[in-house]
């Protein structure tokens, strides 16, 4: 029984101890504000911090908005690129032709072929819409648009 009474004494006077820092620790904390109310006008302090809170949250909208539309406008410009160098004659070596597939995320885009010769170069473009052309392909454009998909 003796036990028992000198334990419920310890748990209230740690319990006693807790309720103490806690009292202390809100009084310092008063003290804090009515310092700061006493060298500002408080109220107004509170309406004006109100006020830049809800310019921030406009603020945010206004960039999540901006943000959305940047994402779309993402979607349509050039993030897949493909290049296949080759020989494009049999008098001409080093590999001074080339196709390039220039594409958006949905394979739309446009395909650029130039054929590089000793005396004479040519060069084609073709729209590319979801990875295929309305004209034939080279071998050399099919790779570059397989090279511009694995680039995604």
């Amino acid at each position: 029984m003796e036990n028992l009474v000198v334990f419920f004494f310890v748990i209230f006077f740690i319990w006693m101890l807790f309720l103490t820092l806690n009292v202390f620790n809100f009084y310092r904390k008063q003290k804090l504000v009515l310092q700061a109310a006493s060298k500002e006008d408080l109220p107004q302090l509170i309406i004006e911090n109100r006020n830049n809170i809800k310019k921030i949250v406009e603020e945010i909208e206004e960039i999540k908005e901006i943000s959305v539309e940047i994402q779309q406008s993402l979607k349509k410009s050039i993030q897949n690129v493909g290049i296949v160098r080759f020989d494009a004659f049999e008098n001409a070596g080093g590999k001074i032709s080339y196709s390039i597939a220039l594409l958006d995320n949905q394979g739309d885009g446009v395909l650029i072929t130039t054929l590089n010769g000793r005396t004479d170069s040519r060069s084609y473009a073709k729209s590319i819409t979801r990875g295929e052309s309305d004209y034939s392909l080279s071998d050399e454009e099919k790779e570059s648009i397989k090279i511009a998909f694995r680039n995604k």
